[in-house]
């Protein structure tokens, strides 16, 4: 690796042409870019958080030189490359942040070949594309994936599988940012709810913070809502509850028992959530998993100190239960 001054850099990126192919090999250089690298014989990646700071640090730098030529310069491989480093560190929505990005170079600079780059096999779980460096990650992705459909369509009595949420979901929605969004967003709210749950499960008996473990549970009330809010929202005033009530017939909410039936009664807390799930436990699966996705984001962003109630069984209900609502929104309310 060659630590460059300021004019050092600029003088070199004046020598590289302005095209895809000679950018593609100045980013590839490891003058210049750590790359990645392993332990003899095997997939482990050595220090991933060097390597990441130095890409950063990199780009960062180009950036202030020749912030013209940053702009249109193809970054798809960097990007791409500072995905996997972030994912090695679990720090999963830095690693989604950067295949994004990469995924938008992509679409931007290779037309139609976009689909079949890197950043777009890691999007749609494409294990088959083995010269996609990050195939390891794009594996342990799927794996998640696969594993809370199976649970979801045991659960639900609606079969749905990977490649059905991606061929149908997934693709269709990707050239959009908006719903891209969203689609990252569902792949890290899964990663990041397998980690958690080791996470908790570990904590001191004596307490600890729930910060963690709240956000995350709020993060996926938020992608249901935004699910919703895609399909059904049509006035930016709408609230959680409007969308539902537009979606209630595609959702097949008869009772719709997320409802307050009292409407002078305060919205829903956090510390009800024990004895509104054992209250749901016998209503339909979409009924008890959309009314607990719904409480949960109306409530879990508002107080951080439930330690009293907060417990792995407890999370791990919540969890599963916005899944669920998720993946019934998305087979139901898209149709697929």
């Amino acid at each position: 690796m060659t630590c460059l001054s300021d004019d050092e850099l600029k003088a070199i990126l004046q020598t590289i042409p302005t095209n895809i192919a000679d950018e593609g090999r100045f980013f590839g250089d490891t003058r210049f870019f750590p790359g990645i690298c392993h332990a003899p014989g095997s997939n482990k990646v050595i220090q991933p958080q060097e390597s990441l700071r130095i890409y950063e640090q990199v780009l960062s730098q180009i950036k202030r030189v020749a912030p013209q030529r940053y702009a249109v310069m193809h970054k798809g491989t960097p990007f791409y490359m500072m995905g996997w480093l972030a994912y090695e560190m679990k720090d999963y929505e830095s690693g989604v942040f950067y295949m994004d990005a990469a995924l938008s170079e992509d679409i931007h600079n290779a037309g139609l070949q976009w689909m079949t780059l890197p950043a777009a096999s890691f999007l749609f779980l494409d294990v088959t594309n083995l010269s996609a460096s990050a195939h390891e990650i794009t594996l342990q992705v799927r794996n998640e994936v696969v594993l809370q459909l199976e649970r979801f369509s045991q659960a639900s009595g609606q079969p749905l599988d990977a490649n059905t949420l991606v061929n149908q979901f997934f693709k269709p929605h990707a050239m959009d940012s908006a719903y891209r969004s969203i689609l990252t967003s569902i792949l890290t709210f899964l990663l990041e709810g397998k980690d958690l749950r080791l996470n908790l499960e570990l904590r001191s008996s004596y307490g600890g913070t729930l910060e963690p473990f709240l956000t995350h549970l709020f993060k996926g009330g938020l992608i249901f809502e935004s699910l919703l809010k895609r399909k059904y929202g049509t006035n930016e005033r709408y609230t959680l509850g409007s969308y539902l009530t537009s979606a209630k017939t595609d959702l097949q909410l008869s009772r719709q028992i997320y409802k307050r039936k009292n409407l002078y009664q305060n919205p829903y807390q956090f510390e009800e959530m024990p004895s509104l799930l054992q209250k749901w436990q016998n209503e339909d699966f979409q009924e008890r998993t959309i009314a607990t996705a719904y409480a949960v984001r109306n409530t879990a962003g508002h107080d951080l100190a439930w330690q009293v109630i907060f417990t792995d069984e407890l999370y791990l209900r919540l969890f599963e239960s916005i899944v669920g609502a998720i993946f019934w929104t998305i087979r139901k309310a898209y149709h697929i």
